[in-house]
C-alpha cells in the first residue's frame, strides 16, 4: 500500500472519531498563536504590558513654573551651607581660646579701631544691636571689653579693649592660616569670592 493510501485512511479514522465524539478537533496553532495563548492569564485576561523607557519618556514633565523651587537651582542655598561650613572649621581653632566666633569678629573690629560706639560696631559686623548686646555684656564679664559713655554724647556707649581684650590679639595671630590650610580654593578664587560676596553684602 503507498503512503498517500496509508495518510487518507488514518485521516478518516480521525474523522469518524471526532463526529462519534461531538467534538471538533481542536486545530493546530501557530507560533504567534501559542506566543498569545502562553501569556493569556488564568482568567483569560491578557496581561498588563510592563512600562518601559519609552513608555516613561511620554510620561508628562514636570510644570516648568515649579522649576524655580528646586533646592540645587537656589543661590542662598550654597552661600548658607559654606557659611556653615566655614564656621565649624572656626569652632575647634578657637576652643582653645574660649571665645566663639561672633566674639572673634567682634575682636577684629575692636583690633581694627577700638572704642568705637557700639552703633558703629553693629553696622560693622552687620549685626543688630538685640544680637550685639548680649554677647558685649558677656565679653565685659570676662573681661576683655568695657563699655563707656561716650563725653561728647552721653546717648552712645562706646566699647573699649582692655588689656586681656589687646592681648588676645597676639594670641590669634595664628588662626588666618589655619582656617586657610582647610579651604581647597586658591587665592585667585578667593580674592574674586571676596568681591563677589561684598557685592551682594553691599548692594
Amino acid at each position: 500500500m503507498s503512503t498517500q493510501s496509508i495518510s487518507r485512511r488514518a485521516e478518516a479514522g480521525r474523522a469518524r472519531g471526532a463526529e462519534t465524539s461531538g467534538v471538533s478537533p481542536k486545530p493546530k496553532l501557530g507560533a504567534a498563536d501559542e506566543s498569545r495563548e502562553g501569556n493569556t492569564g488564568s482568567a483569560g485576561v491578557s496581561p498588563k504590558p510592563k512600562t518601559g523607557a519609552a513608555d516613561a519618556a511620554l510620561q508628562p514633565a514636570a510644570d516648568d513654573a515649579y522649576a524655580a523651587l528646586r533646592l540645587d537651582h537656589q543661590l542662598c542655598f550654597p552661600l548658607y551651607a559654606a557659611s556653615r561650613k566655614i564656621i565649624n572649621i572656626y569652632t575647634p581653632i578657637l576652643k582653645p581660646l574660649g571665645i566663639t566666633y561672633t566674639q572673634y569678629i567682634t575682636f577684629m573690629a575692636l583690633w581694627e579701631n577700638d572704642c568705637v560706639p557700639v552703633g558703629d560696631l553693629c553696622a560693622r559686623l552687620h549685626l543688630d544691636n538685640g544680637t550685639l548686646t548680649p554677647l558685649l555684656k558677656k565679653m565685659e564679664k570676662e573681661g576683655y571689653i568695657t563699655r563707656r559713655r561716650d563725653s561728647g554724647d552721653e546717648r552712645k556707649v562706646r566699647i573699649c579693649l582692655t588689656d586681656a581684650g589687646r592681648a588676645m590679639r597676639e594670641k590669634a595671630r595664628d588662626i588666618p592660616r589655619q582656617v586657610g590650610r582647610c579651604l581647597r580654593i586658591t587665592p585667585e578664587e578667593a580674592r574674586t569670592l571676596y568681591r563677589i560676596l561684598y557685592e551682594i553684602i553691599d548692594g
